[in-house]
């Protein structure tokens, strides 16, 4: 399965040293959360040691697949399709608008 994953947060590029990546992952039934299991950075630490916070979504961070919020569907648990794009971003800039395309 291939994707993009673009990191809207400044923080979050500098720990895993990128903005914008396409990844590739093997399986067909990967959820959000196994994703950012498998997406690494400079220090060891993967995306969901950072914005994973006692099994939930760091009320920092806000995740959208495909331009819809996670939270409006299965959250973590929601199942990812090849071709997607996963956004991560600060919660502050999703409330000053956020990401365009």
């Amino acid at each position: 399965m291939r994707l993009r994953i673009t990191l809207a947060s400044g923080d979050l590029r500098q720990s895993l040293g990128f903005f914008s990546a396409e990844i590739g992952l093997v399986g067909e039934e990967l959820t959000v959360e196994d994703i950012l299991k498998n997406v690494g950075g400079r220090n060891g630490r993967t995306l969901a040691d950072i914005v994973i916070t006692d099994g939930m979504v760091s009320p920092r961070y806000a995740i959208f697949l495909d331009g819809q919020n996670i939270e409006t569907l299965q959250g973590l648990k929601t199942h990812v399709k090849g071709g997607g794009k996963i956004v991560v971003m600060d919660v502050i800039a999703r409330i000053a608008g956020g990401l365009r395309s």
